[in-house]
């Protein structure tokens, strides 16, 4: 009797130990799914201020097409003043000349902005995808979500069994 009460304490002893090393696994589980948690709330910080810097780019080039057209309705008015300026008075003729030529300058100097400023778009365009493509899905952590469901339930069966 009093050996069959032994192997029954031994028998305890081992599912203690048991339980005990399960409950470290499970600790150890929960703190890789923080830091994982964590890794997601900073991508996410990331692609908000990503998406506001994006969003403000396209405010800024908005407003240079604004500027810009503005800038063409300006010239096209200088260009009919000059033209009815002509008619009335030939001396006009050269002032109108040093006019247009300054105006290709500004139109060259603007091209040359807004190039600069397409390849800047196109490299955002090219790092938006690049992060779109590396960032974690929803239905990556649905699927995280689940098997960390699926790990809870199997665990709690076999602390229950």
């Amino acid at each position: 009797m009093e050996k069959i009460l032994k192997l029954i304490l031994n028998k305890i002893d081992s599912m203690d130990q048991n339980v005990s090393s399960m409950e470290q696994k499970v600790s150890a589980m929960d703190e890789k799914v923080s830091a994982m948690d964590q890794k997601v709330s900073a991508m996410d910080q990331k692609f908000n201020v990503m998406d506001e810097k994006v969003s403000t780019m396209d405010h800024k080039v908005n407003a240079m097409d604004q500027r810009i057209t503005d800038m063409d309705e300006r010239i096209i008015g200088l260009d009919q003043r000059l033209t009815a300026e002509q008619k009335r008075q030939g001396d006009l003729l050269h002032q109108l000349i040093n006019t247009v030529a300054a105006t290709n300058i500004k139109i060259s100097e603007t091209n040359e902005r807004m190039e600069a400023i397409e390849t800047k778009v196109d490299i955002v365009i090219d790092d938006v995808k690049e992060i779109k493509n590396s960032i974690v899905t929803k239905n990556d952590l649905e699927f995280y979500d689940q098997k960390i469901s699926e790990h809870s339930r199997e665990i709690y069966k076999l602390k229950n069994n």
